[in-house]
């Protein structure tokens, strides 16, 4: 039986191309069944970050940060996997700042909590905040991150600069706390389209990292999934339904 996939990102990408033509394109699905495997680094931001497997349908991975102390966080990288100068790709994930779906963990107090999700270059060994500041670090990124107020901007970044598209979604309620949303881009035709459950959010055409804008190394990016206490106020925890990118071979 074939599978259709809804609306957004990886939905209007052509994302079975990958199994049907593997020659031409990839694809690379994570349901997170379980946790603490080969592919993923845990890289401690500061403090005693932890990823583990939930109860939750369809399989549920969870960041914690630990404790709620100032700067106190974590992030799960990948190996770097998709070269977005060689062509269109796509990348999704479902997540939710709740544990078990009942009360947020993202302060939206001023430098509260921080928090990414997308594809970096490094993803599996730099630090995505400063460990004493909370501060991006990132060269080169492109996916959501945390502004404040719970409003989450899209964002590329190629050497520490960057183009966003601020207040793309607010995290609350049903939207990311007490269900899951859906935080996805698409690049085609040298332009980044963002989108929140399927819906079209808004478009980046500069900063996009890839080798045409002067990088080498740096093109090649990995996802990652970073939470920052900042100010300590919650205890912020991140976890993730699935993740989902396709690229061009």
């Amino acid at each position: 039986m074939a599978v259709n996939y809804d609306g957004g990102s990886i939905g209007s990408f052509g994302f079975l191309a990958g199994i049907q033509r593997p020659n031409f394109s990839f694809s690379y699905v994570d349901d997170f069944f379980h946790a603490n495997d080969e592919d993923w680094t845990l890289n401690t931001i500061a403090g005693s970050p932890t990823f583990s497997r939930i109860d939750g349908h369809g399989g549920v991975a969870l960041i914690d940060s630990g404790a709620a102390t100032d700067f106190h966080g974590g992030q799960l990288g990948m190996k770097g996997m998709i070269d977005l100068s060689k062509g269109d790709a796509a990348f999704e994930a479902s997540v939710r700042v709740s544990s078990d779906g009942s009360t947020t963990t993202l302060s939206t107090a001023d430098d509260g909590s921080e928090l990414i999700v997308g594809l970096g270059v490094d993803s599996d060994d730099v630090d995505a905040f400063n460990a004493s500041t909370a501060a991006f670090e990132l060269d080169d990124f492109v996916g959501f991150r945390h502004g404040d107020d719970g409003k989450l901007d899209a964002v590329c970044r190629v050497n520490d600069t960057e183009t966003t598209v601020a207040d793309v979604v607010t995290i609350d309620g049903s939207t990311g706390v007490t269900g899951f949303v859906r935080l996805g881009f698409m690049l085609r035709g040298g332009q980044v389209s963002f989108f929140v459950d399927g819906e079209l959010v808004g478009r980046i055409s500069t900063n996009i990292p890839n080798a045409a804008e002067g990088e080498t190394n740096n093109a090649v990016l990995g996802p990652i999934f970073a939470i920052s206490n900042h100010d300590g106020a919650l205890q912020t925890k991140l976890a993730i339904d699935y993740v989902a990118i396709a690229g061009a071979r």
